[in-house]
């Protein structure tokens, strides 16, 4: 059978009964379904395109395509020439999968539908039609909305995780090298250790740590700024990522940022409420010149190892050093100790 063959006769053709069961047909299928012809004008349309696309009580037909109004997956609007039907009208060949997004008539959100479409051809090219029908994978968009960012962010604070931050560098790194060279702006990378995390499980337990670590974390969001990347690339260590800053406004920066974790934590232990206190080690680097995401991560990475060591072994050798136990039962820190500068990092310790 042709694709003329298929196009439902007129009554004039004596085709009464074929197009009562051609309505009959449409009228039962859950897809919605269009046809369409050369003016992009929809000729036919069933129960269910009416229903997404009409409001209550109208149809769809003599209006334009609805889904040259419709979004791609990039919300860009898809536009008469990207519609389904024109792609399809103007190639003669059959499409399937073109992922569109249509806001219903009734309201509410957008909704994504899978189209296929079949053109139906005539003797005239102006007679042509295309039938098309949607199916609704709108759960399945969320589906797959949802693992691409459990793939890309931390499980526990929600934060970027380390695939995440690489490609972020990449970006802000290729952005930096297009722009006109400006030794006082760059990329830079605050990274942050909290100090001796371990005994806070070990004291209080893992649970509480855990919600320790989302507070902190949506401290971190709170104190940068929109565009810059905040990163958790380790079980206590984070990383804020900052595109285009200046010298002036990094230390600024520094400073607000490391005064998140001077800030008591105020968490449930059991039935009690406990006010804990967090500190420390920060520093932060900048992107150097004909170095990629990799290498500038990989060298964050090191510096957090060495000022961490580096921190500990200062704790440790002072004089009958313990950490401190409040008389909550909590750990608790001193307050910052002053700024100092180590290479090409800004150390900076809370020491008990």
């Amino acid at each position: 059978m042709t694709s003329a063959e298929r196009i439902p006769p007129s009554p004039a053709d004596g085709g009464t009964d074929a197009i009562r069961r051609y309505h009959g047909l449409l009228a039962v299928l859950e897809q919605p379904v269009l046809v369409v012809n050369a003016d992009a004008l929809v000729v036919e349309s069933n129960t269910a395109a009416d229903s997404l696309l009409a409001a209550s009580g109208s149809a769809v037909v003599g209006r334009t395509d609805p889904l040259a109004q419709a979004v791609d997956e990039d919300y860009r609007p898809v536009g008469r020439e990207r519609s389904p039907a024109m792609r399809v009208l103007g190639t003669g060949v059959p499409s399937a999968g073109q992922i569109v997004g249509i806001q219903p008539a009734s309201g509410g959100p957008v909704r994504w539908f899978s189209v296929n479409a079949e053109p139906l051809r005539s003797g005239a090219a102006a007679d042509d039609l295309v039938v098309l029908a949607l199916t609704d994978v709108t759960e399945r968009k969320a589906l797959e909305l949802e693992l691409t960012h459990l793939a890309l962010h931390d499980g526990l604070t929600g934060l970027a995780n380390r695939t995440l931050l690489v490609d972020r560098i990449g970006h802000a790194m290729a952005r930096s090298q297009r722009r006109r060279p400006d030794p006082g702006v760059g990329v830079a990378m605050l990274f942050v250790d909290i100090d001796d995390f371990a005994s806070v499980n070990d004291t209080l337990g893992n649970r509480v740590g855990d919600e320790i670590l989302r507070i902190l974390a949506q401290r971190l969001r709170s104190a940068v700024r929109e565009e810059d990347t905040v990163s958790r690339i380790g079980g206590d260590e984070f990383v804020v990522l900052c595109d285009e800053i200046n010298r002036a406004d990094l230390a600024r920066f520094c400073v607000r940022v490391t005064q998140v974790f001077g800030q008591p934590v105020i968490c449930r232990v059991g039935e009690e409420w406990r006010s804990v206190a967090i500190g420390c080690t920060a520093g932060v680097a900048t992107a150097r010149a004909g170095e990629d995401a990799d290498r500038f991560l990989q060298r964050v990475d090191n510096m957090v190892k060495e000022q961490s060591a580096a921190a500990m072994a200062e704790r440790t050798a002072a004089p009958g050093f313990a950490r401190p136990v409040s008389s909550a039962g909590h750990p608790s820190t001193a307050p910052p100790a002053s700024p100092r500068t180590a290479g090409s990092a800004d150390r900076r310790h809370h020491r008990p």
